[in-house]
């Protein structure tokens, strides 16, 4: 399959009024939001996962059909933080639209105090650098799947 950063502007056209279909995937990195909850990042990435389906039928209206995919750091199963109700909840909703959930790597599962910024119980660098280059891995994985991929990164740290 031809990706879309390969096409020249005439042959999206093209495409597009032939009808057929842009397969796009959406990628969320994150340290919160479908194990647990949490502040700020919890909130954003719920709020993203139940505007889904909603946004899934929008776009399949202008022929872009997407597939949510979520990466997250792993938290142990008994963190006070946990919330597997929820969790159970996300993924059936996002197995559903083809999608998949990730667990990332950086060897915290939400327990390393005294991190240098303001969630402490996921570590330091050498933690991110690690959930970083698994969130990279997960991503690349997820969008080799798709003709392109629009990757959110809920914290800047992802950037490392």
């Amino acid at each position: 399959m031809k990706s879309v950063f390969d096409e020249t502007a005439e042959e999206a056209d093209k495409r597009i009024k032939r009808g057929a279909k842009l397969d796009l995937a959406i990628i969320h990195l994150t340290f919160e939001g479908i194990q647990t909850f949490g502040g700020g990042v919890a909130t954003v990435l719920r709020g993203h996962l139940g505007a889904l389906p909603r946004l899934r039928a929008e776009l399949a209206r202008h022929h872009i059909h997407i597939t949510p995919y979520f990466a997250e750091i792993a938290y142990a199963a008994n963190h006070e933080r946990r919330d597997p109700l929820y969790q159970a909840q996300a993924e059936k909703q996002v197995w559903s639209m083809g999608g998949d959930i990730a667990y990332l790597v950086n060897f915290t599962q939400g327990y390393l105090p005294k991190a240098p910024w303001g969630v402490g119980d996921l570590g330091g660098m050498e933690n991110w650098k690690a959930a970083c280059a698994s969130g990279a891995a997960v991503a690349l994985n997820f969008a080799r799947r798709h003709q392109a991929a629009v990757v959110y990164c809920h914290d800047s740290l992802f950037a490392l």
